[in-house]
């Protein structure tokens, strides 16, 4: 995954992870808390020595491209089971 400036490399497992940990932030209640602790998220996804900073802003374009990823993993899980199928049915 590339964003801000950088890469990070995930199993598929562990990029489900951090895409669940990603939907659960509550972005609501970070925008109603005034304390600069609220205006931040600190993550850091297993298996990866990688460390996000997250504004609001961050959090919801990661969660685009999160959602955008899992989109083409499951699309290509999906043209592979098709074609495994319909190689069965050819032979």
């Amino acid at each position: 995954m590339e964003f801000q400036q950088t890469t990070t490399a995930f199993r598929i497992s562990d990029f489900f992870l951090f895409k669940k940990r990603i939907d659960a932030i509550d972005v609501a209640c970070m925008l109603g808390d005034s304390s600069r602790s609220a205006d931040f998220e600190i993550l850091m996804p297993f298996r990866t020595e990688r460390c996000f900073i997250l504004s609001v802003e961050d959090i919801l374009n990661l969660r685009e491209i999160l959602a955008g990823a899992k989109f083409v993993i499951e699309l290509n899980s999906e043209i592979k089971r098709i074609l495994r199928s319909n190689a069965v049915l050819a032979i």
